[in-house]
């Protein structure tokens, strides 16, 4: 099996799943900016690159990297990637871009959602609403477009509440605001003016779009389904638990641990099959501290920073995509498969499995205090084995 990992924005996120897809017998090249990431390990092959931001040179690379590998799927290792794939398609269909190779489309298509759900796992409030209208349980929210609209909400609000850009990843932007002067503040830095020339580098097709959403703050820990799925379908995965984050509270995790969770599991196997997923992504939940109710508040539709970990606990996604490309039984069970000894994480909705295993992710806890002790007394996911990943996951931010 072929697969091109394509990555505009040369997150570290998905830098440690070349290594997970090679293991699993899965031959892995790799798009990205020159010098990327994706680049320091030795588990890609073939490599492209592309001379510059334009969308014409990137969509140039993209042509030829899928002529020669002739991948069976592309995996979008970021948010803007996935963004740029879709216009990709839409544009085809609509004229504005033409010539394109039909097999370009066809692996794109078959690589993302459903298309009447583009733009759909992008925004925030846009996904709650199809979450919503599914039957799943989400954070009451108000959707706001511009100032005015958030301070009418402001005033209907019952605090603390969390401010979220409906655009953004890994916590940007996203504050707990505990007064009605708190939020106004933050609306009001979000929604300033622009200057022209402040559009992100390498954002080539992302849409300026500047709503938010205020929602519901809920005590307690963000849990994590990571999985891989095909035409809707779940194939395999397990549930992360964000043990520690930085910056706290909103940032990225630093610290995990595994859990299980039916209820979890099942609103995501509902949500991927409504939009019908392909690929490697996670559904992000806030479990109520005090109910241990779960209630699902973002979609990532890409591989994460954990998504190469569920060999540790008996869920391989990476084996159980080559099992289903080949037509064979999957080697990973589609729940965890766990010893009889589990314990309640403050809750009998969420249980921990392996709760002796915690991982410490590098280089995230790293780079949250190069001297804790987390890295010495937990398991410490760092590649010794690739010297020059750990040198450019040490440089990335």
């Amino acid at each position: 099996m072929r697969v091109l990992l394509v990555s505009l924005l040369n997150w570290r996120t998905s830098a440690r799943l070349p290594r997970a897809l090679h293991d699993a017998g899965i031959r892995a090249g790799a798009l990205s900016v020159p010098g990327g990431i994706l680049f320091a390990t030795r588990c890609t092959h073939p490599r492209f690159t592309f001379r510059s931001w334009s969308a014409p040179e990137i969509t140039e690379a993209l042509c030829a990297a899928v002529a020669s590998l002739k991948p069976q799927l592309l995996i979008p290792c970021d948010d803007e990637t996935v963004h740029y794939l879709e216009r990709l398609v839409q544009y085809s269909q609509d004229g504005r871009v033409t010539g394109l190779p039909r097999e370009l489309i066809n692996v794109i298509r078959s690589s993302l959602c459903a298309p009447n759900y583009y733009d759909t796992l992008y925004r925030k409030s846009a996904l709650l609403r199809v979450a919503d209208g599914a039957g799943l349980r989400t954070p009451v929210q108000a959707c706001i477009d511009c100032l005015d609209d958030g301070r009418r909400a402001a005033g209907n609000a019952t605090y603390p509440v969390v401010f979220k850009p409906d655009c953004g990843v890994a916590g940007s932007g996203v504050s707990i605001c505990r007064t009605k002067d708190e939020l106004n503040a933050v609306m009001a830095n979000h929604f300033r003016p622009r200057d022209a020339g402040s559009k992100t580098a390498g954002s080539t097709v992302q849409a300026d779009h500047r709503g938010a959403c205020i929602q519901q703050f809920i005590p307690g820990k963000t849990s994590a389904y990571c999985f891989v799925a095909r035409d809707g379908r779940v194939l395999a995965g397990f549930v992360a638990v964000k043990e520690l984050v930085h910056p706290d509270p909103t940032g990225s995790a630093t610290v995990v641990s595994f859990a299980r969770s039916d209820e979890i599991e099942q609103m995501s196997r509902r949500l991927v099959s409504v939009v019908g997923y392909n690929g490697f992504g996670a559904v992000d939940f806030r479990v109520d501290q005090n109910t241990g109710v779960p209630h699902l508040i973002e979609f990532n539709a890409c591989p994460v920073q954990v998504t190469h970990l569920g060999r540790r606990i008996g869920v391989d996604l990476c084996a159980a995509l080559f099992d289903h490309m080949n037509g064979r039984e999957p080697r990973s069970e589609h729940a965890l498969k766990t010893e009889e000894t589990v314990c309640s994480l403050n809750t009998p909705r969420v249980e921990r499995v392996n709760t002796e295993e915690k991982v410490a992710l590098f280089p995230q806890e790293w780079h949250r205090d190069p001297h804790s002790p987390n890295i010495q007394s937990l398991y410490h996911d760092i590649p010794s084995d690739e010297p020059e990943l750990v040198l450019a996951l040490k440089a990335a931010r």
